[in-house]
């Protein structure tokens, strides 16, 4: 099986931080914050063997990180 590097660009690692504090602390739901944050982090994880069953990014704002970048949602 191939195996991929994932790397998380400084804005997504932002993003999720403000997510987690979003959820946290205004909506006062910490399992719901911990669950949430911990799916996105396996998710993400599960790129590192799964990075071909998504498509190739051809957005222009995600040019700056490579041509073979994905993107899931």
């Amino acid at each position: 099986m191939k195996s991929f590097t994932i790397r998380i660009s400084k804005q997504a690692d932002i993003d999720i931080e403000s997510l987690n504090y979003y959820i946290l602390e205004i909506c006062k739901s910490p399992i719901t914050s911990k669950r949430y944050i911990d799916g996105i982090f396996h998710k993400i994880k599960s790129l590192s063997y799964s990075a071909e069953s998504y498509p190739i990014s051809t957005q222009k704002s995600k040019l700056q990180y490579g041509y073979n970048t994905r993107r899931l949602n």
